[in-house]
This record gives C-alpha cells, structure tokens and sequence, in this order.
C-alpha cells in the first residue's frame, strides 16, 4: 500500500490536476498556440514538514503540451521564486518542482506561464490551506472497531478557512471464513472540516464478512482552490492542499454481519 508521499503520489494524482483524457499521439509543442489556448492546471501539497510538491501540467483540445520556444513555468512564494523541471512519460508532460519551505510557509503561491514570444500569464493565485495535525488515530495503532463498526479521527478543524476536505482510505482486511481478503480504496469528498469524523467501515469496506483490517492506511487533505487567469488562458484549474497520513493502522473486532 502507498506509504509517504510527495514525488510518487504528486505525479500519480494528476486526476487532482486535469481530468480530461490526452491523446495517444506525443505532446504538441506550446509555442504552436497562442496563451488564450492554452489550459494551464496548477496544483501543490504541503506535508506535516513543510516540503512542498508542486505539478503542473498544460493542454490544448485535450492534448498535453511541451514547453517550447521560450515558454516556460515559475511558482512564486514570498520572496523566492522556483522553477520547474519537466517530466515526459508517453503522451503526458508534467512540470515538477519540489522544495523545502522550512518553518515559515508563505500565504500564497502565484504561478506564471511566461513566454518569450507571446502573451504572459502571470495572474494566478492560490492561498495556502491551514495546516493541521491528525491526533488521533495515530500511525502503527492498533484499536477496536466501536460497535464492530466505527471508529473516530480527529484532527485540527479549519477555523474560518474556506477550504475543503478530502479522506481516502486504503486497506486490506481479512475475512472471517478465511477466504481472500479484502484490499481496495474509498475516498470520501467534501468531509465537513470540523475536526472529527466517525468511520463507518461497511461504507468504506462495502462489504460484510470482515474480521480485521491488519494494513489500513488514511490520507486527510486539506484543499483550496485558488483565482486562474482567466482574462488571459482558455481555462484549466488551480488548487492547493495540505496533506496528512495515519500509516499501517490496525483495526479489530470488526463486525459487519
């Protein structure tokens, strides 16, 4: 099961980026189209130690595009300004940058699409999520499930932030009667941030028979989304997120008959 995080998770995610499906064709070149175009999908997450991973990714009609002829990406946060590095696999492009914030993180991130030859994109802004720590349950637990059902997390409510949150959980279980197990994941949308939420494991599971989950893994994130310049690209989307993991938990007495 996926264990922590940034690069692996950042690059597989690009669903949180774009959705729309790329052609099996090779990247078009980005200096073939003019900014309004182009559709640029932004996106970063923070962890507990302030790493950042950012990913962006462009398109034209669907199809991602290869910076060129002086276009190029840059994030900006505070005072520093971060460049990117491309990452080519098939058909997909995807711009990485990843850096260590330390102890201060800045209120927001501007990215930049700037071009030598044509129209700049410079207008783009996401503020930083609130952080947040998971307090309970905590990495390598071991608990009971409460009525045979349920268990709790708790977290940092987000105060006034206006910010969304994510769960996904990853898991593998076994059944009573022995046979092959349980593994899967469920992601639950727009959880209401207020610093606690009860599990109901036949929802996560959606299934009955199960005795233990032995390798249950959970990923809060915490995600704003942010202002894309609109007066100067097509579309595309911008987002931002902090992310935390209760890793390798176990939960027993499981009863979902």
């Amino acid at each position: 099961m996926k264990k922590l995080l940034t690069p692996s998770l950042l690059l597989s995610s690009l669903v949180m980026v774009g959705c729309s499906e790329i052609s099996d064709n090779g990247p078009k070149s980005s200096s073939d189209f003019s900014t309004g175009a182009i559709d640029a999908f932004y996106y970063f997450e923070i962890e507990d130690d302030n790493d950042v991973g950012f990913r962006v990714r462009f398109e034209h009609d669907d199809r991602a595009l290869e910076l060129d002829g002086g276009d190029r990406v840059e994030v900006v946060g505070g005072a520093d300004t971060h460049s990117f590095t491309p990452v080519v696999s098939g058909s997909s492009v995807t711009y990485i940058a990843n850096v260590e914030e330390g102890s201060t993180l800045p209120s927001n991130y501007q990215f930049k699409f700037l071009r030598d030859t044509q129209q700049d994109s410079d207008n783009s802004f996401v503020s930083v999520p609130v952080a947040f720590d998971i307090s309970a349950p905590s990495s390598e637990d071991s608990i009971n499930a409460v009525n045979g059902r349920y268990f709790d997390i708790v977290w940092d409510a987000n105060g006034n932030d206006n910010a969304n949150l994510e769960m996904t959980f990853d898991f593998n279980c076994s059944r009573l009667d022995g046979t092959s197990s349980v593994s899967g994941s469920k992601t639950l949308e727009n959880v209401t941030d207020n610093g606690s939420y009860r599990v109901d494991l036949l929802e996560v599971l959606e299934t009955s028979g199960v005795q233990t989950c032995n390798d249950f893994d959970i990923t809060l994130l915490r995600i704003r989304t942010g202002a894309l310049d609109l007066a100067n690209l097509n579309g595309g989307s911008i987002r931002g997120a902090q992310i935390r993991q209760v890793l390798n938990l176990t939960i027993e007495g499981i009863s979902l008959n």
